[in-house]
């Protein structure tokens, strides 16, 4: 059932050209990361954990053991619908986290080496209006595949 009705809609990286910005745009405040690149294991991981503690326990929605395994195999990488239903978990995730690379100017802002910088910042170091921006970049890359 799966192969025949789920697979089958899965769009690959190689038919999607799906990005969140415009490119580099400039005046455009949007991230330019592919709906396909991800944050690092460092960040990804920690944020799933918060996902599934903090929400998935009060909404279970997704079943942590099938995403997971999923998501060791490469499905994210593979299917922008699985795509966006992880960057839509890192969104919420964010909410809880203290990590300064889930705010707007955080992890792939931009397209240079500095986004390894924004990972070395001490979160104390942010200031306090800045932690709304906390998981926007995440959910405009989740909505990647319906922003044709």
């Amino acid at each position: 059932w799966a192969e025949k009705h789920a697979l089958h809609t899965c769009r690959t990286a190689a038919d999607t050209d799906t990005t969140a910005g415009t490119g580099g745009n400039s005046g455009s405040g949007r991230a330019s990361a592919s709906l396909h690149s991800f944050p690092p294991a460092d960040l990804l991981y920690p944020l799933l954990a918060l996902y599934f503690h903090h929400t998935n326990t009060v909404f279970p929605l997704l079943h942590a053991p099938t995403f997971y395994a999923q998501l060791r195999d490469g499905l994210h990488t593979r299917c922008a619908h699985f795509a966006g239903v992880v960057w839509a978990a890192l969104a919420v995730a964010s909410r809880w986290s203290e990590d300064p690379r889930v705010l707007w100017e955080g992890w792939g802002a931009s397209s240079d080496s500095d986004a390894e910088g924004a990972a070395s910042e001490a979160s104390e170091g942010v200031p306090e209006g800045e932690w709304g921006s906390a998981g926007w970049r995440f959910f405009i890359l989740s909505l990647g595949e319906f922003r044709k």
